[in-house]
């Protein structure tokens, strides 16, 4: 059994700076992507709660976020007119690639 923090949560909160709008799982369940309306997604450990690479930035609030089937890239789409395909791997700069 795993151990719960002192709010009874079994990680931290996932916090951004405003509105979470969607929050989904990868496949296996050890991360979480997250799309917020204070323009970013954001990808997290789901054992820590712990932010897994840079926020993935916007021009507008960030609507959905999801893993692709293998887990290997994350899409978001925004209310700027946009969607972006990034990789979600560990440290990769430069890994995003708009959609208009």
């Amino acid at each position: 059994m795993r151990a719960t923090v002192a709010d009874g949560f079994l990680v931290p909160p996932l916090q951004h700076d405003d509105h979470v709008l969607a929050a989904t799982f990868d496949a296996t369940g050890e991360r979480v992507v997250t799309a917020s309306s204070d323009k970013t997604a954001r990808i997290w450990d789901a054992r820590t709660g712990a932010p897994i690479g840079k926020k993935l930035q916007h021009d507008g609030p960030v609507r959905a976020a999801t893993f692709d089937a293998t887990g290997g890239r994350v899409v978001t789409a925004s209310s700027d007119k946009t969607a972006t395909i990034a990789s979600s791997v560990r440290d990769c700069s430069r890994c995003t690639v708009p959609i208009r």
